[in-house]
């Protein structure tokens, strides 16, 4: 028996491969908003995941420049987001990690 986690133990060309992150446990992740981020004190991060483009905006800022309620979840803001640079409509949208500041 493997003392490594079930999902843990997968092969990938002879590579073992390690899940760092633990699968949530439920959907709250989907119901994080603008509001939330704003009152942790991070800004947004989005990022075009085929170019690789990303801007840190405020979120009270994104919010006002784009009409959109304090309460819009995050999932709802990245698949409506279309990047300036490539215009592809695949994007992500996080709170910014471990406070860095990339300004747009």
């Amino acid at each position: 028996m493997s003392a490594l986690p079930p999902k843990a133990d997968m092969l990938y060309g002879g590579i073992l491969l390690v899940m760092w992150h633990a699968e949530p446990k439920n959907d709250d992740w989907r119901q994080v908003h603008l509001a939330h981020v704003e009152s942790l004190g991070n800004r947004l991060w989005l990022r075009c995941n085929s170019c690789g483009h990303n801007i840190t905006p405020d979120p009270r800022e994104f919010a006002h420049q784009h009409h959109l309620d304090m309460k819009t979840p995050l999932l709802t803001i990245a698949q409506r987001l279309e990047c300036t640079h490539c215009n592809e409509r695949k994007a992500h949208c996080w709170p910014e990690p471990y406070g860095i500041e990339m300004k747009s």
